[in-house]
């Protein structure tokens, strides 16, 4: 699903009117045109009352002078007439006269048509005040006509009683829309983005729980993209969510497995680190080691000497042989030397006297 538009009005209203508009619309010119002097146009909330009048006031701008006015619950009297005769006639003060006296106090217009929406928060007295100008003014050959937009139901309240024999205002109701223009206004309000996924046959589902009023298919369909837009965002962030929390999972699954794979590689250099260690200890400690040893097995401590000797006696065998044939093969070899005497003797020193005598003796020992 592509990603909706996030802000607050996502539809808004076409400026262009319906065939059936126009209908209510030409039904005013004609109304205004046959100097009729006084209009309620009613309809239910949403019918599209403020739309058909400006849209009104806009063509009949064209043959006659307007100005268009908007009640509210702050509105006075005098506020309501200064804004009609500033967009009539320019700026005016304000003052507690009567509009018709004030607009005849002006120049004369040819046609003037005043329209007066939210006609239900006007007050008895100047709904009056406007019944009386355009009397007034009619009276004198200055045409005016005075439009009121207003909820049915008010307006219908509006009517004089018919034992009094008055002539009421005109009313004019504003229809809903036909089935045709319904499904039109739902696919001109829907964004570019949305059009694919509204079809036919959603759009008059849409519009089976709607009377087919144009403020009413709007705000409706307002709520229901906003309602999408959200449900769309709440689904992104539960699985951005779940996503965040699969990953978080993993990853937990995945230390465990990680740190037993990095002890299984440790284990080895451990071992052989410990094996070193030990051998170290026990090169540096050789000799207490053998002392605790030949304590704690004497027997073997004594075999072991009894090896060693004999294996002292058999190194010290060939030794002898091999000193016996050294000093043969000397003897072989020895120069003759002429006999000593005492005197020979006496002219050498008397250590190197001794040792050679030594010498002598041990050279004789072997021989």
């Amino acid at each position: 699903m592509q990603a909706l538009a996030t802000t607050q009005h996502i539809v808004a209203a076409p400026v262009k009117t319906k065939p059936s508009q126009q209908q209510v619309i030409d039904q005013l010119h004609q109304n205004c045109q046959q100097s009729v002097s006084l209009i309620m146009l009613h309809g239910k909330e949403g019918s599209g009352k403020t739309t058909i009048a400006e849209v009104f006031l806009e063509q009949a701008s064209e043959y006659a002078e307007v100005a268009f006015i908007s009640a509210n619950e702050r509105s006075t009297n005098d506020r309501l007439r200064a804004q009609i005769l500033n967009q009539l006639f320019g700026t005016i003060s304000i003052n507690d006269e009567s509009l018709s006296r004030q607009m005849q106090r002006q120049r004369p217009l040819n046609h003037a048509i005043i329209v007066i929406d939210n006609g239900e928060l006007l007050s008895e007295s100047f709904l009056a005040e406007c019944i009386s100008t355009v009397t007034q003014l009619s009276a004198i050959g200055q045409r005016t006509s005075i439009i009121i937009t207003g909820d049915s139901r008010w307006a219908q309240q509006q009517r004089p009683a018919p034992h009094l024999r008055v002539q009421g205002p005109t009313m004019i109701e504003v229809q809903p829309l036909n089935h045709d223009e319904q499904i039109r206004f739902v696919q001109a309000l829907l964004p570019e983005k949305q059009r694919s996924f509204w079809n036919l046959e959603r759009i008059q589902q849409f519009l089976n729980s709607i009377h087919g009023f144009p403020g009413e298919i709007q705000q409706r369909l307002q709520l229901t993209l906003t309602t999408q837009a959200a449900r769309y965002r709440d689904t992104n962030a539960e699985e951005n969510a779940n996503n965040t929390n699969a990953s978080e999972q993993s990853k937990a699954n995945h230390k465990p497995e990680q740190g037993s794979r990095r002890k299984m590689r440790l284990w080895p250099i451990l071992l052989i680190a410990a094996l070193m260690s030990l051998a170290f200890a026990g090169f540096l400690n050789k000799e207490q080691l053998t002392a605790y040893w030949q304590q704690v097995n004497p027997e073997s401590a004594a075999s072991a000497e009894t090896t060693t000797e004999e294996g002292d006696a058999n190194n010290a065998t060939p030794a002898v042989d091999g000193t016996a044939s050294e000093a043969t093969e000397q003897t072989t070899s020895l120069p003759s030397f002429e006999p000593l005497n005492e005197r020979s003797l006496e002219l050498v020193p008397a250590e190197l006297a001794a040792s050679y005598r030594n010498a002598l003796g041990t050279l004789n020992t072997v021989a």
